[in-house]
């Protein structure tokens, strides 16, 4: 179903075709290139996006996850009004060097996309606050990548990253950093710097569910956050992480949440849970059910740039 809001004839502002089936992007949608603000295209079978999908350049808001997109075109730098972007669950094999022009964004997801690399521009997206860079395929961040000093969120589960870039010590508004799931094996003591951190995950080696952050004890945060239980201080530790320097103990706080691991959805009775197939593509799906978290996390996210 078409649904169109807050407008008539050629002053649409809203269009939602999400779960529509669309195999192409709908070419009657280039009659409100001067109008049109949000665009849902989620779930759908698009592999390609037209040239013509560029002219609509007063869009705010644009999201095509769960679709077949191979490639992000160069012309995306024409979305200079673009406030939030969802590309994730899609096959982009890499970000074009011109989204550095996308100066408004400031919020972004391009999880599970093989995306070995961050283009050097990047870092110029100085307004992003949330950026969702889960289930790919980085090996290493930009070394530069703390230019981004306005991120609030980042989220980097499931990648190949064994360190990160010093300069992540001037992320001083950084509140949640997901780092589950890569090979870092130290953790970097410039993450203790962070003043604003306060969920700081990593995740199990076994099971289903990963396990709780580490305890605050362990961190020297019990005086701060209050004691964690007896049996989450024996079972709980850093998994595969075998140093932890001592300015972690700076932080103001580490939140005690469950983390689902992204390689299945988890059902609490014993198994995994179906999925939609149309997400799976016979590759690794990252959150196709959220958590708890995630929906908090989106949630706080709506009225950015309203």
């Amino acid at each position: 179903m078409f649904r169109i809001f807050k407008g008539c004839n050629r002053q649409v502002e809203y269009v939602d075709k999400r779960h529509c089936s669309l195999h192409t992007v709908p070419e009657d949608l280039w009659r409100y290139s001067r109008s049109l603000e949000e665009l849902l295209l989620d779930a759908n079978h698009l592999r390609d996006l037209p040239k013509n999908f560029f002219r609509l350049n007063k869009l705010r808001k644009l999201s095509l996850s769960d679709n077949e997109i191979q490639r992000l075109p160069q012309d995306i730098q024409n979305f200079e009004n673009l406030v939030e972007l969802d590309v994730s669950r899609n096959n982009i094999s890499d970000i074009p060097e011109t989204i550095k022009h996308v100066k408004a964004l400031q919020v972004a997801d391009f999880s599970s996309n093989p995306i070995p690399r961050l283009p050097a521009g990047f870092v110029q997206l100085k307004n992003l606050t949330i950026l969702g860079l889960n289930d790919m395929s980085l090996s290493s961040l930009p070394l530069d990548f703390g230019s981004l000093s306005n991120l609030q969120s980042v989220e980097l589960r499931e990648n190949l990253l064994r360190t990160l870039p010093e300069s992540m010590s001037q992320l001083t508004k950084l509140e949640r950093l997901d780092l589950g799931d890569n090979d870092i094996e130290i953790l970097p003591t410039h993450i203790g710097s962070l003043p604003s951190l306060t969920e700081l995950w990593r995740s199990q080696p076994t099971g289903p569910v990963a396990q709780r952050v580490m305890p605050a004890q362990e961190l020297g945060l019990s005086r701060r956050v209050g004691k964690s239980s007896r049996e989450s201080a024996g079972r709980n530790r850093w998994s595969g992480i075998t140093h932890r320097p001592s300015p972690v103990a700076e932080l103001s706080r580490i939140a005690s949440r469950w983390y689902r691991r992204s390689l299945q959805a988890y059902h609490p009775q014993g198994g995994p849970k179906q999925t939609n197939g149309a997400q799976l593509r016979n590759r690794k799906v990252c959150f196709s059910s959220r958590t708890d978290s995630d929906r908090e996390l989106s949630d706080r996210t709506s009225n950015i740039g309203r």
